[in-house]
């Protein structure tokens, strides 16, 4: 997901860096100017710990048959949990989390709350990958690597 993060004004003591000051931008989804940066919602993810090898890239190779064009991965998690994700913000907005009942959608908050995310400046993403979740397994994903021939 993209972001617009916006409100910054020097008086309040809040500068946008340089490096992050859309005053010469020119994209047509934001509207150019110094008080707001745009960033990337981004989810992380680690090597599946059942792809033991890695290939030049150092991605985590599938297992046989799929090794030859597929690496594994699975979502990231940070040790804690997530402070916003008290009982009482997961009340209000359960009705946004999967599942058919209450019981499932908390399960569904609880597994969520340990997801590690990151806002990152939107100009640092080198690269994008083409990627599934598989086994009716959100946590388990298959990305699928061109070779070229």
């Amino acid at each position: 997901m993209f972001v617009k993060v916006s409100g910054f004004h020097q008086a309040d003591g809040i500068d946008v860096p340089a490096y992050l000051d859309n005053t010469a931008d020119s994209d047509s989804d934001f509207e150019p100017g110094p008080d707001f940066i745009k960033l990337a919602l981004i989810r992380w993810l680690s090597p599946h710990p059942d792809a033991m090898l890695r290939d030049s890239e150092l991605r985590p190779i599938c297992l046989p048959p799929f090794d030859i064009n597929h690496a594994l991965w699975r979502f990231a998690k940070v040790h804690s949990r997530r402070n916003a994700l008290n009982p009482r913000n997961i009340t209000r907005q359960l009705d946004m989390f999967p599942g058919n009942n209450p019981i499932q959608k908390n399960e569904q908050a609880e597994r969520l709350s340990h997801a590690w995310y990151d806002l990152v400046d939107v100009d640092t993403i080198k690269n994008y990958m083409n990627c599934t979740c598989i086994d009716n397994d959100s946590e388990l994903i298959l990305q699928t690597i061109t070779i070229p021939f």
